[in-house]
C-alpha cells in the first residue's frame, strides 16, 4: 500500500463528516451527469460515495472503486445496489465502458497524461469521461506557506487543459468554481485536512507545527477570531 492509500485508509471512517468542501463539488459535478443513464459506466476514485450515489439509479452496468480498501467498504454499506470494487485508477479494461467519472481525485495523481490516456483507452469510440479536481488556487493561502510540500498538487487550468488535450481528448465543457471556507484556528484547519486525507508530505516536530500554525495564522487570520482558506475546482467534460 502507498503512503497516499494508507491515508486514505486511515480518513475513511472521518471523510464524510469533514469532506463539505468535496461534498460541494460533488454535488456540482452531478449537475453534467447526463439526462440518459444509459450504457457502461464506471466510478474511479469513489471513496466513500460522495459523488456516486447522484448517479443511482443507472439503467446499465455501473462500477464504484477506489484503491482505498476501507473507502470501498464504507460506500458499500452506503449504496450496497451498486457494484464496488478495489482497483487502480490506471488499471480498467479497455474499451470497455460508455462512461469514466471521477471526483476528487485527479490532482492526486502524479502522471495525469499517463493516466488519462489510459482511460481514454477504456472508452468505446465517442465515450466520454466527467471529472471533477482541485486546481491551482486551492489551499492557496498554505501553499504560499508550504511550497512545494503543499497537501494540493499545483497545476492551474491551462495546464489540465493541455493535459487532456495531449492524452488525446476532445474538452467538450469546463467551468472553474473558488469556494472560501473559514475554520476555527490554524490547528481545526489541519485537523480537518487530516480527517479527509488531505495531508502534505512534512512531518514536523511540534516545536514546527507550532511555527507553522503561528505562521498560517499571522497570515490568514480574520477579524473576531478563524482563519481563512480558498478551494477552487473544477468540473470537466471531454470526449474520446
Amino acid at each position: 500500500m502507498s503512503r497516499m492509500d494508507h491515508r486514505f485508509d486511515k480518513a475513511a471512517r472521518t471523510y464524510d463528516a469533514f469532506a463539505q468542501v468535496q461534498r460541494a463539488m460533488a454535488d456540482w459535478l452531478a449537475e453534467w451527469i447526463p439526462a440518459e443513464r444509459t450504457g457502461s459506466a464506471i466510478e474511479i476514485g469513489a471513496g466513500t460515495g460522495l459523488f456516486t450515489r447522484h448517479l443511482r439509479p443507472w439503467s446499465e452496468s455501473l462500477r464504484a472503486t477506489d484503491l482505498s480498501g476501507k473507502m470501498v467498504g464504507t460506500g458499500m454499506k452506503k449504496y450496497p445496489e451498486i457494484e464496488w470494487m478495489v482497483r487502480d485508477a490506471g488499471k480498467i479494461e479497455p474499451e470497455t465502458y460508455d462512461w469514466i467519472f471521477s471526483c476528487s481525485f485527479l490532482q492526486w495523481s502524479e502522471s495525469p497524461q499517463t493516466l488519462l490516456e489510459l482511460w481514454r483507452r477504456s472508452l468505446v469510440p465517442g465515450g466520454k469521461v466527467l471529472a471533477g479536481f482541485f486546481i491551482e488556487g486551492a489551499l492557496v493561502e498554505l501553499n504560499r506557506i508550504l511550497g512545494d510540500e503543499a497537501p494540493v498538487p499545483r497545476r492551474d487550468w491551462n495546464d489540465w487543459r493541455r493535459i487532456f488535450s495531449r492524452a488525446g481528448f476532445r474538452i467538450l465543457s469546463t467551468e472553474v468554481r473558488a469556494t472560501h471556507c473559514t475554520y476555527a484556528s490554524s490547528l481545526e484547519l489541519f485537523r480537518h485536512l487530516h480527517r479527509i486525507g488531505a495531508t502534505g508530505k512534512p512531518r514536523l516536530n511540534p516545536s514546527g507545527m507550532k511555527k507553522l500554525l503561528n505562521t498560517y495564522t499571522e497570515a490568514c487570520g480574520i477579524p473576531g477570531g478563524g482563519v481563512k482558506a480558498t478551494w477552487k475546482y473544477c468540473r470537466l467534460l471531454a470526449e474520446r
